[in-house]
């Protein structure tokens, strides 16, 4: 038997012509184009032009310079948040009130809790009224040490309440034009 040509082997028998199958190597690929007419195919002008997609928006680019896009801490964007958002005095006042410890000093926080603070009055709550009437004295050092601990300014007014007394129950065992309940003893 003679071995029969083949697209599949090339080493069987003779090369394949040009117009059954093009073959998978290049160089083969052109030497059946050259030994088919000379010359590849030109494409004509039509097909060569590139299409080009439509034509979006120039894409804005941020240059050499820091820009508002740029990345950026957490830190700093919670800070711009807090700033954009009027934040900023309400977060300083709620860390003084989560200090009130340090900021008021031992003996006076151990007698007067930092109640609220709502639009810039600072409210605090005294266990008696002789603590009241001494906070109501301190109210100059008081203020410096809050300002210094807030900012000046954020606090504009500081109210000084006494001990929460519950409204006396009114009853028999009262006495006409009685004052009603006194100090808590304290």
């Amino acid at each position: 038997m003679s071995p029969t040509p083949s697209a599949d082997n090339p080493d069987r028998g003779d090369k394949p012509d040009a117009t059954t199958a093009p073959s998978s190597d290049l160089a083969e690929d052109l030497l059946a184009r050259v030994a088919a007419g000379g010359q590849p195919r030109r494409k004509s002008a039509a097909s060569t032009r590139r299409v080009r997609p439509a034509r979006t928006p120039d894409p804005v680019f941020s240059g050499a310079g820091p820009d508002s896009r740029d990345p950026m801490a957490l830190s700093r964007a919670v800070a711009e948040v807090m700033a954009d958002q009027g934040w900023r005095e309400r977060t300083r006042m709620a860390a003084a009130l989560a200090r009130w410890d340090e900021i008021a000093g031992p003996d006076l926080a151990a007698h007067v809790k930092a109640e609220s603070f709502d639009d810039g009055v600072l409210t605090l709550r005294a266990d008696s009224t002789t603590w009241a009437t001494q906070l109501r004295l301190l109210l100059p050092t008081l203020r410096s040490r809050v300002d210094a601990a807030v900012g000046q300014g954020v606090v504009a007014n500081i109210v000084v309440r006494g001990p929460d007394v519950n409204p006396r129950q009114r009853g028999a065992w009262r006495v006409a034009g009685g004052r009603g309940p006194r100090d808590t003893y304290g």
